[in-house]
This record gives structure tokens, sequence and C-alpha cells, in this order.
């Protein structure tokens, strides 16, 4: 597909990355497969403030998640020779929705009055 996008438009490049979910997952968010195969949210690692003293720094070299997603991403760049791959992790607000419920982490941004 990649180099199809090359051929056509001129794309000469792939981005990889984790998204809130996947992020969400490391810091302890839970996710499942719906029916029609998308990826839901099913457990917030955060979801009262009570729990934040439960989270823990992630160690990335023992993280099954983070060592999954560089393993793919190596085999990636190898099969993708000649294409420039570039990597980003995903915005303090967007990373905080993987591990919040997106209507609480919205009212936590409204000041109390």
């Amino acid at each position: 597909m990649v180099h199809l996008k090359k051929s056509l438009y001129g794309i000469d490049y792939m981005y990889i990355g984790m998204d809130q979910k996947g992020i969400g997952s490391i810091l302890g968010s839970e996710t499942k497969m719906t029916e029609k195969g998308d990826s839901l949210t099913s457990v917030y690692a955060l979801d009262d403030y009570k729990d934040f003293s439960k989270m823990e720094n992630i160690d990335i070299k023992s993280s099954e998640t983070v060592v999954n997603f560089i393993e793919k991403a190596k085999k990636t760049k190898e099969a993708m020779r000649g294409i420039t791959i570039f990597g980003a992790v995903t915005e303090p607000l967007t990373t905080a929705s993987g591990v919040r419920p997106v209507e609480k982490l919205l009212r936590d941004t409204r000041k109390n009055k």
C-alpha cells in the first residue's frame, strides 16, 4: 500500500506510533474488540482520581505492549526499505483520554466555581 501511494502520489513516508489506547493500556486501561472489529476502552485506569496513587511508572524495557510495538516497528522498517518511517507519541490530552473517560476528562478541564 505504501509503495502504491509512492508511485501514484509521490508519498514516500510512513507514520508509526501508539495512539491513546496503546498508551492507555500501558498505564492500566483495558481495551476490547467489538463485534465490528473496533477497539473500545472497557476499563479506564483513572476512572476516579483516587486511583491515581495506584498508577506506577512504566518500565519501557519490560512493558509487553512497548516491546511488541518496538519489534513490529523494526519489522516494518525492514520491510519498507526506501520508505521514510517516522514515529510520534500522542500529546498529553490525547494520552489522558486513554486513561480517563472522555466525559470526565472534559469536566476536568472546566474551572470549578
